[in-house]
C-alpha cells in the first residue's frame, strides 16, 4: 500500500484554512508544488471527508501563523519532511538565482535567459505582459518570472505591495480565460534580498505544447500567437522551434499509442474499456459506463504516476483528469473546448445541449465574424441574469469593440432579432408559426422565407422542440445548397427563438 503524500500536519492546516470560509483552490496554493504535486481533487476529498478524515482541523490560529508564514518560512524540510536539503524549494531556487555585488546591489547572476524572465514592475490590473511570460515559458523549459527587477541590468528594485497581497487565483482565471492549453503556475512568492523584496512566478513547461493564445484582449495578446521564452525575450516562436516542438508532441503521441495498444493486447479486447474524453463515457462494446458524483466521493483516482491512496479505501488507477456526473440530472455533461466557434454556439443552442461552460459560450460570440448568435439560453444554463452577464462581459478587453457592443446591447434590451417589417409573404408565414400551424421546409429556397418569417414573430403557441427541429432542419438544407444568405436567415431566426424562449 503505498504513502499518503500529505502529511497529518498538513491535513490539519489545510482544514483548519477550509473552516475559515478559504476556496478550495487558494488552499492548494499553499502545499501544491513543482516537487510534490497535489491535486486540487486532494483537497476536495479533506474537505468532503474522505481523505483523513480522522485528523482534526487545525485551529484558526495555527492556520493563520502558516499563512502569515508561508512565503518567508517555505523550505522543502518544512512543507515535506521526506524531502533533504539536497532537494532545495522553488523559494530556495529563486534566492540562489541572485547574488549581492561590489556596488551593494543584488542582481540575477546569470541575467535573462530562456528560463529567467524579468520585469521591473507590476500592475494588478494590466496582467497581459504577465501572461505574455507566463505562455513563453510553459513553451520553452519552464522556469520563473521575476517582478521588482529592472530589465536593463537585472537588478533588484523592489516588488510594489500589491503583488504580495495579489491572488495567484486571479492569474489563474486569467490564464485559463486566455491561454489554451492551461499552463500550471507552480509557485508565487517573495524572496528578501538584503531589504529588497522581488516577487516570482514560477511556470512549468508544459507537457503537451504549444500553449497558444486563444483570445484577443485588446492590448498584447493575440488570438491564435505561440510565444516562446528565447534568451533576453519572450517572442512569437520561430518555425524551427515550432516544428521541432510538434515533432516532439508527436513522438511522444507515438510512444503512448504503443504503449496503450501493448496494454490492450495483455488485457483482452473484451475486458477492456475504452474512455471517450469527448461524451464523458465508458465504453464497452456498446456499452455505456457513467461514474455518479456520489459515487465518486467513495473512490480515491489515482493518477499514473502518483501513487498516494487511502489505506483501505477503493482505488481506481487511471491517466488524465477526472470529472463527476450527476446521473440523476444528466445524462453526461458536456465539457466545452477554449476553442468556440459560432457553428458550436448554434448547435448547441438547437440541440438544447447542457454544457459545462455556458458563459465561455456567451464570450466567445465576442470575437465570431457573425453578429446575430443566441445569449439568453447560455446566460440563463450560467445561472446568470442578463445583467449580470453584461457585467461581466464589460470587463473583458477586446479588439472587437463593435461586437462586444452588440452583445451587450442585445443582453440590454437596446436591440433585438426581431423583424418588425415583413414582405407580404413573409407575413402569411409568420401568422402560421404564430398559431403553431407551420410547415417545415422541404427545399433550400424555402429556407430563407421561413427563417425572415420566424424572425417577424413576436410570440407563438408552437412548443419550442418543435421550432428547434424546424431551424435545424432549415439549417441542413442552407449548408447543403451552399446559400450563405439562408444560413444568415437561420442564425437571426435562432436569436428571435431565444429571446422569445429564454430572455425572460
Amino acid at each position: 500500500m503505498s504513502k499518503r503524500n500529505l502529511s497529518d500536519h498538513e491535513i490539519g492546516l489545510i482544514k483548519g484554512m477550509l473552516a475559515k470560509g478559504m476556496p478550495n483552490d487558494k488552499a492548494h496554493f499553499y502545499f501544491n508544488r513543482i516537487d510534490r504535486l497535489v491535486s486540487t481533487g486532494r483537497i476536495t476529498q479533506i474537505k468532503q471527508g474522505v481523505y483523513g478524515p480522522n485528523v482534526p482541523a487545525a485551529d484558526a490560529a495555527t492556520a493563520d501563523a502558516y499563512i502569515a508564514s508561508f512565503e518567508a518560512a517555505m523550505n522543502a524540510s518544512t512543507l515535506n519532511p521526506q524531502v533533504t536539503d539536497a532537494e532545495p524549494s522553488i523559494l530556495d531556487r529563486a534566492k540562489a538565482l541572485f547574488q549581492k555585488g561590489v556596488d551593494g546591489h543584488w542582481r540575477l547572476k546569470t541575467g535573462e535567459t530562456d528560463e529567467h524572465e524579468c520585469k521591473q514592475d507590476f500592475d494588478a490590473k494590466k496582467l497581459s505582459p504577465i501572461l505574455r511570460a507566463i505562455a513563453a515559458l510553459s513553451n520553452n523549459k519552464g522556469g520563473f518570472l521575476f517582478l521588482g527587477v529592472s530589465n536593463a541590468d537585472c537588478r533588484a528594485v523592489g516588488v510594489c505591495s500589491d503583488f504580495e497581497s495579489f491572488d495567484v487565483a486571479k492569474i489563474t482565471d486569467k490564464v485559463k480565460t486566455y491561454l489554451s492549453p492551461t499552463p500550471r503556475i507552480s509557485a508565487k512568492g517573495t524572496i528578501d534580498l538584503g531589504g529588497t523584496k522581488v516577487g516570482f512566478i514560477h511556470v512549468a513547461q508544459h507537457p503537451d505544447r504549444p500553449v497558444i493564445v486563444c483570445r484577443d484582449d485588446g492590448e498584447k495578446l493575440n488570438e491564435g500567437e505561440i510565444l516562446f521564452r528565447y534568451a533576453g525575450q519572450s517572442a512569437r516562436i520561430k518555425f524551427g522551434d515550432l516544428r521541432e516542438m510538434l515533432s516532439e508532441r508527436d513522438r511522444r503521441a507515438q510512444m503512448a499509442l504503443a504503449t496503450a495498444a501493448g496494454k490492450l493486447a495483455t488485457v483482452g479486447t473484451a475486458k477492456a474499456l475504452i474512455l471517450d474524453t469527448d461524451r464523458n463515457v465508458l465504453d464497452a462494446e456498446g456499452r455505456e459506463i457513467l461514474i455518479d458524483e456520489d459515487l465518486v466521493k467513495t473512490i480515491n483516482f489515482i493518477r499514473e504516476g502518483h501513487f498516494d491512496e487511502v489505506d483501505g479505501g477503493v482505488a481506481l488507477k487511471l491517466v488524465g483528469e477526472v470529472k463527476s456526473v450527476n446521473v440523476k440530472s444528466l445524462a453526461a455533461e458536456k465539457l466545452v473546448s477554449k476553442a468556440i466557434s459560432q457553428e458550436d454556439i448554434l448547435t448547441s443552442f438547437l440541440n438544447q445541449e447542457t454544457v459545462g461552460q455556458p458563459k465561455e459560450f456567451v464570450f466567445a460570440s465576442l470575437s465570431q465574424p457573425r453578429l446575430w448568435l443566441p445569449l439568453f439560453y447560455f446566460t440563463k444554463l450560467a445561472n446568470e441574469t442578463p445583467d449580470q452577464m453584461v457585467s461581466e462581459i464589460k470587463k473583458i478587453s477586446t479588439s472587437q469593440k463593435g461586437k462586444k457592443q452588440n452583445v451587450i446591447d442585445r443582453l440590454g434590451g437596446k436591440k433585438s432579432a426581431l423583424t418588425a417589417k415583413l414582405t407580404q409573404k413573409a407575413q402569411v408565414i409568420a401568422k402560421q408559426i404564430e398559431k403553431g400551424e407551420f410547415a417545415i421546409p422541404a427545399i433550400a429556397k424555402e429556407v430563407a422565407p421561413f427563417a425572415q418569417s420566424l424572425s417577424g414573430v413576436k410570440k407563438t403557441k408552437a412548443t419550442l422542440p418543435d421550432i428547434l427541429n424546424a431551424l435545424s432542419t432549415c439549417r441542413t438544407l442552407a449548408i447543403d445548397a451552399d446559400d450563405s444568405n439562408a444560413l444568415g436567415a437561420v442564425f437571426k431566426a435562432a436569436c428571435r427563438v431565444d429571446e422569445m424562449f429564454f430572455k425572460a
